[in-house]
């Protein structure tokens, strides 16, 4: 014999009203996170594009990651940008920016040392007193800009959603 579904022993009931419970839970919090990414994404998008430092850019990144905005072009890679165990504890040596325009990859530190050269003649249609040094913020600033505001539209994509459900 079936019993009845809304009549089902007390077992089934408790665990449908603790795991919805933990549903809701979650829907909470992620709810909460998605408010406070769209809360404090502009005030880091007009901290980046004022910018024009790597050791700033650096800061940036690191608030960035503790405030929960992530991802994983911007997370430790053992081979990549961010060759680090925690962006939290992140140094300037860890952080390898360049490979583009015909650059080499170095540090911050080294970049920091290349400050005043020029970009010299190219094949990049730049003009070649173009300071290597702002190609390599611009590099660190697009990447951090592209990777805020994307969250922060998703957030409020996410928001948009549960508000019409």
């Amino acid at each position: 014999m079936k019993k009845n579904m809304k009549t089902g022993s007390f077992s089934n009931r408790l665990f449908a009203r603790i795991f919805k419970r933990k549903v809701l839970r979650l829907l909470i919090q992620e709810r909460r996170r998605c408010q406070h990414i769209v809360c404090i994404a502009d005030t880091f998008i007009k901290d980046l594009e004022e910018c024009h430092d790597l050791r700033q850019l650096l800061d940036i990144h690191k608030r960035m990651w503790r405030e929960g905005i992530r991802n994983e072009r911007i997370a430790p890679d053992r081979y990549g940008m961010f060759r680090t165990e925690d962006i939290n504890t992140m140094r300037e040596e860890e952080v390898y920016l360049g490979n583009i325009y015909g650059l080499w990859t170095f540090t911050i530190p080294e970049w920091e040392q290349k400050k005043g050269e020029r970009y010299g003649a190219n094949g990049w249609d730049i003009d070649p007193d173009t300071l290597v040094y702002d190609l390599v913020v611009r590099q660190y600033r697009e990447l951090l800009l592209t990777i805020v505001r994307n969250i922060k539209k998703e957030a409020e994509e996410h928001l948009s959603r549960s508000r019409r459900s």
